[in-house]
């Protein structure tokens, strides 16, 4: 969750010009929770981030043990890019949903999806079962993500609401933070599977809050038909959106693996993708402000900028969280719970930087001036990290983890930021639900393409490093404990090979780090003040 920058407040009949409805929003004229009532509201809402961030990064420390349970190494780009994948593809649909219909119930519907896929991914008996449970928890994110947004935003005044978000991105980061330590000792001690397991009792409390407080509606729900709701949905955009979605991905994580990149399938799949986005893009300028995606929004150049910062910074943390458990576990020779620990430089300092910088921005207004100096930090943590090996000292991937993180953390809720210094506020949810499909959007797309770099260069290493053997057999046997399961002459060899194909999607990382100082270029000279008019920057 990224804390709204505080605005002065707007009289009611400003807010109603700019609300799509008419109507003045929540945040000028409803009832705003108090007192206990509000400290229930935000008590729930923290629990519940608290659920999605144990899930983030849970994970990561998990993955080398699954994938030697279900000898799935070939799968593990799926088993983020499957979450992301319904996660991106909902994100502007649950901003519809929390217009036309009850904040309380579309809230805990997408509660129950998002602990559905929990137990389905904990109970798998296959990779692809386990995929399928990432998928069903993907789309309970995305409308948890949304709701606490909305939810604040109900529920407190403009002056105020900055406040109360910062609590939950804390606590968020915070579970973040004790993840990959939870993760490590559940699979080291129990299963992986108990990575999943508990977060099924944890999500009872928030839950029956939820149920029993009454939270505040959207002033313009109530006061259209079934009929208009419908359309408010934009159902035919989302038809069009998430086959072109599906189909780039699935190009990409077949192609060169499951298909060779000059298949038929392939081929279709990567002409149908940009055939059915150009659909979608004229049904969305067609609708106009009943789409989806208002283009207004979209053609706001600080906009466009912040989506294609979230993306990259999105993109090349996924990469590096991921594959980094692969090389500790695997080329270090690290068990799960020393994984986890040795992944904690990189999560304290994002939370770290994202309090400071949040603090900071509070308090001057400034904020593009971090962007520049934030990517050069990323491009240097992860251009550290392509130089790593097997005889790797903490000396350089310690400090390595420590930049990515200072980056990353002091930079994440920029595009958030700037969204709101330039949209009305009818345009509000619209635009941080575009910042968020954009983060996810990048690390399903790029997780894949990352995926398909790492098998790659592992299948090739492995024929010039240890030709008697069968690539593909290795790559079935797991990443973790080589040495009961292939040759013991063959071992170093192997652990050299998933090295340099580590390392290779490191570079991918370092590529997407340096569109984060293009992107931040053109608004490197733009200020964040209070009350500030919007512009059409």
């Amino acid at each position: 969750m990224t804390p709204p920058y505080p605005e002065k407040r707007r009289d009611v009949s400003q807010a109603r010009s700019e609300s799509p409805s008419g109507q003045a929003g929540g945040a000028e004229a409803g009832i705003y929770a108090q007192g206990l009532p509000l400290l229930l509201i935000c008590l729930s809402l923290c629990l519940c981030v608290i659920l999605v961030g144990l899930d983030a990064t849970i994970l990561t420390t998990a993955i080398p043990s699954i994938t030697d349970e279900f000898g799935s190494v070939q799968d593990v780009g799926w088993y983020d890019a499957a979450f992301r994948l319904t996660s991106c593809m909902s994100q502007l649909s649950q901003g519809k949903l929390y217009d036309n219909y009850s904040l309380k119930w579309v809230f805990l519907l997408n509660m129950i999806l998002f602990e559905a896929g929990i137990l389905v991914s904990g109970l798998a008996p296959s990779s692809l079962v386990f995929i399928v449970g990432r998928a069903i928890t993907g789309l309970g994110f995305s409308g948890i993500s949304q709701g606490c947004m909305v939810i604040v935003a109900m529920s407190t005044p403009l002056q105020k609401r900055a406040t109360y978000l910062g609590l939950i991105s804390a606590s968020e980061y915070t579970a973040m933070a004790a993840a990959p330590i939870i993760g490590g000792v559940l699979t080291s001690t129990l299963s992986w599977r108990w990575c999943f397991y508990i977060n099924l009792p944890a999500a009872a409390a928030p839950a029956a809050m939820i149920l029993l407080l009454k939270l505040p509606q959207m002033p313009s729900g109530n006061r259209k038909s079934q009929i208009e709701r419908l359309r408010e949905l934009d159902l035919l955009g989302c038809f069009f959106f998430a086959p072109a979605v599906l189909c780039f991905l699935l190009a990409l994580q077949w192609g060169g693996e499951t298909y060779s990149w000059n298949n038929a399938r392939i081929i279709a799949l990567l002409v149908l993708a940009p055939i059915v986005f150009a659909a979608f893009c004229f049904i969305q300028h067609w609708k106009q402000d009943s789409a989806m995606l208002p283009p207004r929004i979209i053609k706001k150049r600080v906009i466009l900028a912040g989506v294609l910062f979230s993306l990259s910074l999105s993109a090349c943390r996924a990469i590096v969280q991921y594959y980094l458990a692969i090389w500790f576990q695997t080329v270090r020779g690290a068990t799960a719970l020393q994984s986890g620990i040795y992944t904690l430089p990189l999560v304290i300092a994002v939370l770290v930087s994202a309090m400071v910088a949040g603090r900071f921005m509070s308090v001057t207004g400034i904020y593009t001036p971090i962007m520049i100096p934030a990517g050069l930090l990323v491009v240097a943590g992860i251009a550290m990290m392509t130089r790593f090996s097997t005889t790797t000292p903490k000396g350089l991937w310690i400090p390595s983890l420590i930049l990515l993180g200072i980056g990353s953390g002091s930079s994440v809720s920029i595009p958030f930021i700037a969204a709101q210094a330039v949209l009305s506020l009818g345009d509000l949810s619209a635009g941080m639900a575009l910042m968020t499909f954009s983060q996810d959007l990048g690390e399903a797309v790029f997780i894949s393409i990352a995926q398909a770099v790492f098998l790659n260069r592992l299948t090739s290493s492995l024929q010039a490093t240890a030709p008697d053997l069968n690539p593909e057999s290795v790559i079935h046997l797991g990443a973790t404990n080589l040495q009961g399961k292939i040759p013991s002459q063959d071992v170093a060899a192997v652990a050299l090979s998933y090295d340099l194909a580590v390392r290779s999607t490191f570079y991918l990382a370092v590529a997407l780090a340096g569109l984060l100082v293009i992107t931040a270029i053109p608004l490197q000279r733009t200020t964040l003040m209070v009350g500030s008019s919007r512009s059409s920057r």
